[in-house]
């Protein structure tokens, strides 16, 4: 057990899950459908659960043993807990690889099940498998989303899983094992995002006037994991014209 992740969780274990991934890393979120990657959404979450043990490799079987055992394991823990397994059963579980490299395309977005079988993914390929893993233990699945960032440390599209809680919204990523609360990444800027059947646009309101900043780039070329650069959020715009503006 990593000590960090204890000790920040077990604090927060009686936290209650939410419904609304309202306010993520602070900024304003649209209802929007018109999201090029939505198709690939609404493959992967209806992936069911038993596609992850039809391997047909050894290593693959390992794989999805583990993550299986995972599951039983998190049934059995407390809300936090179930966070902490599913961060780090599968940030050490598969390895990270580019789509171009796995699947020869510019951003594919993988069922559980592919990503387990090929034992490698990009940033939304393990945000992916942990919601699976999480929606397995039981945690509903209107509490979790998808996020679709620009991580301004690096100038680069990133993806995570965001849990919305009553206490706030707590982040699962990749990068690190230690589960965070959006309010201490604030390099991260949200840009896209999938809930179940709900999808929304992210923004940034400047000051308390209409207009919200945003991507000026189509959502079409946003990949996060590929290591592209990612322009600077700088178009402002009123509501009325912000969904107009990215599709």
């Amino acid at each position: 057990t990593n000590p960090k992740i204890t000790s920040i969780l077990v604090a927060v274990d009686p936290i209650k899950t939410s419904s609304l991934p309202k306010g993520l890393f602070g900024t304003v979120a649209v209802p929007f459908s018109a999201i090029a990657v939505r198709g690939q959404w609404n493959r992967v979450r209806s992936n069911r659960l038993y596609e992850v043990d039809l391997c047909t490799s050894k290593r693959c079987n390992t794989r999805a043993k583990n993550f299986r055992m995972a599951v039983d394991r998190g049934k059995e823990q407390g809300f936090a807990g179930k966070l902490a397994t599913a961060n780090i059963v599968v940030n050490g579980l598969i390895k990270y690889r580019s789509d171009q490299e796995t699947y020869g395309r510019f951003d594919y977005w993988a069922t559980a099940a592919e990503t387990i079988a090929r034992g490698a993914g990009d940033c939304e390929d393990f945000a992916i498998l942990k919601q699976t893993m999480l929606r397995a233990m039981g945690v509903p699945d209107k509490s979790l989303t998808i996020i679709v960032l620009r991580d301004n440390s690096r100038d680069l599209y990133h993806a995570v899983l965001g849990v919305s809680t009553n206490r706030g919204n707590l982040i699962l990523d990749n990068v690190r094992d230690q589960i965070a609360s959006d309010t201490q990444i604030p390099q991260y800027q949200p840009l896209f995002s999938f809930s179940g059947s709900r999808s929304w646009i992210h923004g940034t309101r400047k000051g308390s006037s209409t207009p919200i900043e945003t991507s000026q780039q189509p959502t079409a070329k946003i990949a996060p994991g590929e290591s592209i650069p990612a322009p600077a959020l700088s178009i402002s715009l009123p509501l009325s014209e912000l969904r107009a503006s990215i599709q």
